[in-house]
């Protein structure tokens, strides 16, 4: 089983995933709550699924390295209604990687993949290419660029998004984006996490990873905790924002060992971090031999 993303349905509470499963089978696939029932990509699709996001009306929206489903041409990002696929005016040019929907203003952020199959903009229904490199907006009828996206790096990748609760503004992370770029050209040093705030790119704190932010989340306490690749630097581990998005300082709260965390989520009042990781060691403490998943309390 290669799991590559989940949503929720945001009525129904039906789960989605998307990856490639036992017995061959590759797409994405519905929980009723008691069975599991495929949704048909069509006999065209020629891609994976790595992204989904879905809107407040049920609509959900996937991204990945795919061009068509079922006959539709689509370019790597698609709108399904429950009954239909629908591209999002005439796509991108290049694979997504992730997908965040922001229910307040209607807009989907959309992230790239690394390598040379990443996009660098899309297209609108009437042709228009939107230049915005690996990072890009639609505002439900058209690309809106982020001001020119993430700096030139080929191997650059968006692996996380979330909103700040209080300002709404755009976080991302990822690896290989040391800076972004405003629509003036100006290129801001992030050191692998981002924030935007509609016109402008910035630093979140004093953020100079090197190595691959594999995701962020607002916890329980309203920090931001961010988990940082396996490697030899100081860098690795679990971190958290103390101070405003503008000022603060990350401070590292454990490393990992034996292998990397990938994903945060929250639940019953804790920071879940899961990953391929053998033992998480505690700043200032002994190593414990979580493997794979770990809680932290910010209340203790």
């Amino acid at each position: 089983i290669d799991l590559h993303a989940v949503a929720v349905h945001p009525t129904t509470g039906d789960v989605y995933v998307a990856g490639r499963y036992i017995g061959g089978f590759s797409g994405l696939l519905r929980w009723t709550g008691s069975t599991w029932a495929p949704i048909d990509l069509g006999a065209g699709a020629n891609g994976r699924v790595y992204a989904l996001a879905f809107a407040p009306n049920g609509d959900l929206y996937l991204g990945g390295s795919f061009t068509a489903l079922r006959g539709t041409e689509v370019n790597y990002i698609a709108r399904w209604d429950g009954s239909a696929f629908s591209p999002l005016g005439q796509g991108l040019e290049g694979a997504v990687n992730s997908l965040l929907y922001a229910d307040a203003t209607s807009t989907l952020y959309v992230g790239g993949r690394a390598n040379s199959t990443g996009f660098s903009g899309g297209t609108t229904a009437t042709g228009r290419f939107v230049a915005s490199n690996k990072i890009i907006a639609w505002d439900g009828s058209r690309w809106q660029p982020l001001g020119q996206g993430v700096s030139g790096d080929r191997f650059a990748v968006v692996d996380a998004m979330t909103l700040d609760p209080n300002s709404g503004d755009l976080l991302v992370s990822g690896d290989m984006f040391r800076g972004m770029v405003n629509a003036d050209g100006t290129t801001v040093n992030v050191g692998n996490i981002a924030r935007w705030d509609s016109s402008t790119w910035s630093r979140v704190g004093n953020a100079n990873f090197d190595y691959n932010v594999f995701d962020l989340v607002y916890g329980p306490d309203g920090a931001l905790y961010a988990i940082v690749e396996q490697d030899d630097s100081d860098g690795q581990g679990f971190w958290r924002l103390d101070g405003d998005l503008a000022t603060g300082t990350w401070t590292r709260l454990a490393r990992f060992l034996g292998n990397d965390p990938f994903a945060l989520t929250v639940y019953d009042g804790k920071v879940i971090i899961g990953g391929s990781f053998e033992a998480i060691e505690p700043t200032g403490a002994v190593a414990l031999p979580l493997r794979g998943v770990a809680a932290y309390d910010p209340a203790r």
